[in-house]
């Protein structure tokens, strides 16, 4: 049940009073990512970590957290992405979605090259090779549940596709 009417305004967002409200709040600021320039995401970051202050830790679960991923995703935040969608996975339940681990693994090797060209050589970080061998292994785990298309492209092959040409 919402509380209030969602108003695309978001010059004027107030603190949200229910878990509802919460989630339509990320899932306007996600939308807002996905438009904005590396600019202006400074400046969504800090309205993001400002909602996040103001609501209880409990509603940062299940499809909210595994829309926060896709959002710190969206403004190129990948150790938050990441962190939040390996969250979603390990509390797997009716509302994950394989969707969020195929992002979860393009997320890591996104974040696996930002480290590369950054040479990031923080201690606590982990390194590119390990980011990529933990997307290549969720990748794997989904292909095995289903190739697709998309799967078998994130993984690299392009096995299982039929050809268009025959040889003679």
């Amino acid at each position: 049940m919402r509380l209030s009417v969602p108003r695309d305004d978001t010059s004027t967002e107030q603190r949200p009073v229910g878990r509802r409200e919460f989630r339509d709040a990320l899932d306007r600021l996600t939308k807002e990512a996905k438009r904005t320039d590396s600019e202006a995401a400074a400046g969504l970051r800090s309205r993001v970590e400002e909602l996040l202050a103001d609501v209880p830790p409990e509603w940062q679960r299940r499809r909210e957290l595994a829309t926060l991923g896709e959002l710190w995703a969206a403004l190129a935040v990948y150790d938050l992405a990441a962190e939040a969608l390996d969250q979603v996975q390990r509390d797997w339940s009716a509302v994950a979605r394989l969707k969020d681990l195929e992002t979860l693994a393009n997320i890591k090797a996104k974040w696996a090259v930002q480290l590369t060209v950054e040479g990031s050589t923080d201690a606590g970080a982990p390194t590119p090779a390990s980011l990529l061998r933990e997307a290549d292994h969720i990748v794997k785990r989904l292909i095995d549940l289903g190739p697709t298309p998309e799967r078998l492209w994130l993984r690299g092959r392009r096995r299982g596709r039929p050809t268009t040409r025959r040889r003679r």
